[in-house]
């Protein structure tokens, strides 16, 4: 979460308000960014005088190397700290730091890249979308990077009733395959957050305290599916190929056109 530059600009006034930096270097501030560096080469002021074009492309270069070189030391950093203490593990479940101030790194164990490495769901990642958090972590990782479990964690899938039980066969990004074993009718729970947009093959998808939870009336042994398909996401994949087949459309209908007029012979006075 923080670096020793901002851990100097958060005494300043302003930099003082920040709890999330990260969320400044995010996907849609690099894309400002970019959209602003390329309207400043297309200024026709700046277009025409060459020593300003040198200066900027000097200035983008030097970002590039310096941000690259930055991102190895760290990365060299972070890879040979406490490594040896973070083995892969073979069952899935989820973490979270806690007690960390703005200006404090996340500890290794519950940074989100070393985590998915680990096959380890890591909870304290910023998501410049604001929803709520109802998973329930397995451990709590502090800023020294010690975990300490959580007493309420029942697993990644459980039943209401003990003298039921689940067991997850395969999970992957958007679907949760589990196993489920009935004496009686019970209320299967699946540790994710609820959303509309999670179906089941067994039945309706309800929410429990916030968590993916399916009512279930018949007994024994028998397997079911959970996916998370929400019908948006389709729509923002079919509108992202349209605009792009429009555009590759449009850019060679311009192609055409002036070929046709290239080739058209002048008219005689």
């Amino acid at each position: 979460m923080g670096s020793p530059l901002f851990g100097l600009l958060h005494k300043l006034p302003v930099f003082s308000t920040i709890s999330f930096p990260q969320k400044y270097f995010g996907l849609p501030m690099i894309f400002v960014t970019s959209v602003l560096c390329g309207r400043f080469f297309s200024l026709r002021w700046v277009r025409r005088r060459a020593a300003l074009r040198a200066a900027g492309w000097t200035g983008l270069a030097l970002s590039a190397a310096l941000g690259g070189w930055i991102g190895v030391l760290r990365m060299r950093a972070v890879s040979s700290d406490d490594m040896p203490e973070l083995p892969a593990v073979g069952e899935f479940y989820q973490v979270s730091s806690v007690g960390l101030s703005a200006r404090a790194r996340q500890p290794l164990r519950a940074n989100p890249y070393f985590a998915m490495k680990r096959n380890v769901g890591a909870r304290s990642w910023y998501s410049s979308v604001k929803f709520w958090r109802h998973t329930i972590p397995r451990y709590l990782i502090d800023k020294r990077n010690r975990a300490a479990p959580v007493g309420i964690y029942r697993g990644e899938a459980y039943c209401l009733k003990e003298e039921n039980g689940v067991r997850i066969v395969r999970r992957s990004g958007n679907r949760v395959l589990v196993d489920c074993r009935l004496a009686s009718p019970d209320r299967v729970v699946v540790n994710q957050n609820y959303h509309v947009s999670w179906r089941c093959s067994a039945g309706r998808v309800v929410h429990e305290k916030g968590l993916v939870a399916v009512d279930l009336d018949r007994t024994g042994e028998y397997r079911i599916e959970f996916a998370f398909e929400p019908w948006d996401l389709r729509v923002g994949i079919a509108i992202t190929l349209g605009t792009a087949a429009l555009a590759v459309y449009g850019c060679l209908a311009r192609r055409r056109s002036k070929e046709r007029r290239r080739r058209r012979p002048p008219s005689s006075p």
